[in-house]
């Protein structure tokens, strides 16, 4: 498309067959002469029509062709999400996502050229791979070129998270091309490797792979049939299944459940919420701090595309696994913390946005929250407010004071510094960044909840 207001993602330059640019804030993708053959086989043989079908492959139209290029849009993806952001089943049904492309890619003598987690999003509560480029044709005799990839980026941290600690899935952070695998061998109990399958493509692959990757001779020792392709398959699988979440309870993940607080409370902070999202007239929203999930659930039942954050883990994954069983397509849970966002990562921090770079949205929710930036991450209130403003348009925020049993609690393990720690204060540094539209006494709790909008 030649458009002068063709912007060239800066995350895409990886991949020789193609790149991704916008134009009008519109996503597309345009295919280099190279890869057409492949595209139009893919196109031909019906391959692409049943990964959409399937709902395993982010569908697509073709917009423009010609002998030399073609551009093709995706459909868009409500919100781009990454590994390190996800609960340990939201990865597990990534992996076995594209275990499942990659299976029925072989039936048709082709297969995946790479297998990178960032190749998947999850849309309607479910995992999809997004990358249309990522084909190729299967060679007999030939190993399969994506599987170091695969299980660096999939069965490296699922295993960390299963048999050491489920927060070990934030080192894709610091290795945005997967966990190196002597680096998870080095970590892992020994137990671990009591599986046949995590003791083969963890711990054998490391050792082999420290001397022989990528060596002619191991190329050329290979005789890879399509039955040893699909063996393989059935082995790395037997990995993912044997990596699973132990039984634990975190700090937070009992929170509603504990009765701290009265179902009177609840129901007016639930009748409040109701009343500001529909004043303010939305499309999407992120909760930040959303704990069980019960006011994501809300924005989503009125209608709203949420995104619900939350730093504990192991609230993340109840809530996926919650979503999953309840069907509730419109919620998608993330693994996030305010006082600590996800940072832009990569070349030139380019290939991977921060938190900021994917907004605004339309809506932040901060219920019951602030009281954690503010005193438990000593953040002045002035900071909180000017990030929040950046995130977006509308903020629903739920003000604890000081005389909160929960804010006593935080108190009586450190020395009281926060004297601006006031609802005088919060009002006066607010009001910079947004103007307060309502706010409302939530029951007899002491705490007021304000909506409020973007200056």
């Amino acid at each position: 498309m030649k458009n002068r207001n063709n912007i060239r993602l800066p995350s895409s330059f990886r991949d020789p067959s193609g790149y991704v640019f916008m134009t009008d804030s519109v996503i597309f993708r345009e295919i280099h002469e190279s890869y057409i053959p492949i595209f139009n086989h893919l196109q031909s043989t019906g391959i692409y029509s049943k990964l959409f079908d399937l709902k395993l492959l982010c569908p697509h139209e073709i917009v423009e062709a010609s002998d030399k290029t073609i551009t093709i849009q995706p459909e868009k993806i409500p919100f781009i999400s990454y590994p390190y952001e996800w609960c340990f089943s939201q990865l597990r049904d990534a992996a076995k996502c594209t275990l499942e492309i990659q299976k029925l890619l072989l039936c048709n003598e082709m297969c995946l050229k790479d297998a990178s987690a960032y190749n998947i999003q999850f849309v309607n509560g479910k995992p999809l791979f997004i990358d249309s480029l990522s084909f190729e044709r299967f060679i007999p005799g030939q190993p399969w070129a994506a599987y170091h990839q695969f299980c660096r980026h999939f069965i490296a941290p699922l295993a960390l998270m299963s048999y050491t600690h489920v927060n070990l899935h934030k080192l894709l952070i610091g290795f945005i091309d997967g966990i190196p695998l002597d680096l998870a061998v080095s970590i892992l109990p020994l137990r671990a490797f009591l599986r046949p399958s995590l003791f083969l493509h963890l711990y054998l692959h490391s050792k082999f792979s420290l001397r022989y990757w990528g060596s002619k001779t191991m190329q050329s020792s290979k005789n890879i049939s399509r039955n040893a392709s699909f063996g393989l398959l059935d082995s790395i699988c037997s990995a993912v299944d044997a990596c699973r979440l132990r039984p634990a309870k975190s700090l937070w993940s009992s929170y509603y459940s504990s009765g701290t607080h009265s179902d009177a409370y609840l129901l007016s902070k639930e009748k409040i919420v109701s009343d500001f999202v529909t004043y303010a007239d939305v499309d999407t929203v992120w909760d930040l701090g959303t704990n069980t999930g019960r006011f994501a659930k809300l924005c989503a039942e009125l209608g709203l595309n949420t995104v619900a954050f939350d730093s504990d883990f192991l609230c993340v994954e109840n809530l996926y696994k919650d979503l999953t069983l309840s069907g509730k397509p419109n919620i998608l849970p993330l693994v996030g913390d305010v006082a600590n966002p996800s940072p832009s990562l990569g070349f030139n921090n380019q290939e991977r946005d921060s938190l900021t770079q994917r907004g605004p949205t339309g809506l932040v929710l901060a219920l019951a929250l602030i009281h954690h930036i503010a005193i438990g991450n000593n953040v002045p209130l002035n900071m909180i407010s000017s990030y929040l403003a950046r995130l977006g348009k509308w903020l629903i925020l739920e003000f604890v004071p000081k005389d909160d049993p929960q804010v006593k609690e935080m108190l009586s393990i450190r020395k009281d510094i926060f004297t601006e720690y006031s609802r005088e204060c919060f009002i006066e540094s607010f009001q910079k960044d947004f103007m307060i539209h309502k706010e409302a006494d939530a029951g007899n709790s002491g705490r007021t909840i304000f909506l409020m909008e973007k200056r």
